[in-house]
């Protein structure tokens, strides 16, 4: 039998006397256990007529489901399923959370309370780099950009946009010594493939402003939008979204989308949207 199950074991046997402690899960300390009877009005999913009551906190490491995730916690990972008693908290990946549930297996626990105690920062498929051009080779494609003395190989390619001034623009236009902003994704050996190259003008949001969606989060109802350069948050709950005069929700929302805010902007680089239009680009819309 496992350390596992003779704690479990020992556990049961003083369910009733209300013990409270630390208990070790794994070789690690990483949960308060309470132990006692279990109430009607607590968790549905019970291990039995004595239960153990485990407080965690770690970091949401991937969502398997609308109420389901994975939590780490020093090093190690619990499955949880999530069933508020009352009022549902929102979450996301990579936020820190303080939970408290029933752990029903070795690594599983039942939540019926949770608290975000940190916002995390949502994954971007894009990536925004500030610079000085350092090196420009027009016939291998590459540029290298000194960024906080650090040295960044920037490719670019056909598919690759330049904007100088807010104007269209080619890669005969930069040189050696500008200022730019890049936006692109991780390539190989380090690389940033370039999506958009941009010289002059200032990033940000304005009214009526065109961006990239580079992150989408359905639950809260924001996305992110690269403007230029500069990533700002999009709050959509007062917002009417549409694509060729075609009502749309978050759902229907792609990263990769350019799209044009109107609304007010806020502190902290967030715009609270009246209107989003979806822009058609026959380079990338395949409906």
């Amino acid at each position: 039998m496992s350390k596992f199950h003779n704690w479990l074991i020992a556990a049961t046997l003083v369910g009733t006397t209300g013990v409270a402690g630390w208990v070790g899960v794994g070789g690690g300390s990483v949960a308060h256990a309470q132990f006692g009877a279990l109430g009607e009005r607590d968790l549905e999913d019970k291990p039995g007529p004595d239960f153990v009551v485990v407080r965690a906190r770690g970091r949401v490491e991937s969502m398997t489901g609308a109420d389901r995730f994975v939590l780490s916690s020093k090093g190690m990972r619990f499955r949880i399923d999530y069933r508020p008693k009352e009022g549902r908290v929102n979450f996301r990946e990579g936020d820190q959370v303080h939970l408290r549930g029933a752990l029903t297996e070795p690594d599983r626990i039942t939540a019926d309370e949770l608290v975000v105690t940190q916002r995390g920062r949502r994954e971007r498929v894009s990536r925004t780099l500030t610079g000085t051009l350092s090196q420009v080779n027009r016939n291998t494609r590459r540029l290298v950009v000194d960024a906080a003395g650090r040295k960044v190989t920037v490719v670019y390619n056909d598919r690759t946009e330049f904007f100088r001034n807010t104007g269209r623009g080619s890669a005969t236009d930069f040189r050696v010594g500008e200022a730019v902003r890049i936006v692109g994704t991780p390539g190989a050996d380090r690389a940033i493939v370039a999506r958009r190259i941009y010289s002059g003008g200032r990033p940000g949001f304005t009214q009526g402003a065109v961006g990239e969606i580079v992150g989408l989060d359905a639950r809260d109802q924001e996305i992110d939008v690269d403007f230029d350069g500069e990533v700002w948050t999009v709050r959509l709950r007062q917002a009417t979204v549409r694509r060729a005069n075609r009502r749309l929700e978050i759902e229907d929302l792609r990263l990769g989308q350019d799209v044009r805010v109107n609304g007010s902007a806020r502190p902290d680089r967030n715009v609270d949207a009246s209107t989003v239009e979806v822009l058609l680009d026959p380079s990338r819309d395949r409906e």
